[in-house]
């Protein structure tokens, strides 16, 4: 069983997934999003983003059609997401910049899902920083769901870096079982709580 997930989208918007289901927590649904605009041009498209992946679920022309409707992304996820969507989930249609890197197949997906997308191939030096931030995010993303697809993320990640320095799996797996046998693992829940140096 997939454990619980807490998003926070831009707009403030909780969002409480657990398996395949989506539990929207909006507080005051009256409080439009900043994009809302009580005077001047009227918008000409509105949006609904996927929480998850980012995906456009739905867009329209008037914003009240997709209020308190229920959308679901059948983006990159284990499951299709599905939630009931307020006025704080609905965006202008515009870009929005990510600069960060993405799995192979993720502009593929977001294509296929209806949206545009801009990227570029990065060179050595911004692949190595935006891998040890992509590192930070899955890390992050564990401790606050420790299951085995965040395991799984973490890994996938690591891999990658270990490809980029030229370390290959066989020898990161010697050196991990030789220094189990050293100093041993963490199976013993062992905590150091002071040392006393010798005299």
């Amino acid at each position: 069983m997939m454990k619980r997930k807490t998003y926070k989208t831009a707009s403030g918007t909780v969002l409480h997934r657990d398996g395949s289901h989506v539990q929207v927590e909006t507080g005051n649904t009256e409080k439009l999003n900043p994009d809302f605009k009580t005077s001047g041009e009227k918008p000409k498209v509105w949006m609904v983003l996927c929480p998850d992946c980012g995906g456009v679920m739905a867009e329209g022309e008037d914003y009240r059609v997709l209020l308190g409707q229920t959308h679901t992304c059948d983006g990159p996820h284990d499951e299709d997401l599905t939630f009931i969507v307020s006025s704080k989930d609905i965006m202008l249609k515009r870009e929005i910049v990510h600069n960060k890197l993405v799995r192979d197949n993720i502009p593929e997906i977001i294509r296929g899902n209806g949206a545009e997308c801009v990227t570029h191939i990065a060179k050595n030096d911004e692949y190595e920083k935006l891998l040890y931030d992509k590192l930070r995010e899955e890390a992050n993303e564990l401790i606050q769901s420790p299951c085995a697809e965040e395991i799984a993320d973490v890994l996938e990640v690591i891999e990658s870096i270990a490809r980029l320095k030229g370390i290959s799996i066989d020898e990161i797996k010697a050196i991990k079982t030789k220094k189990k046998a050293q100093n041993g693992s963490f199976n013993k829940r062992i905590v150091l709580e002071s040392t006393t140096p010798d005299r």
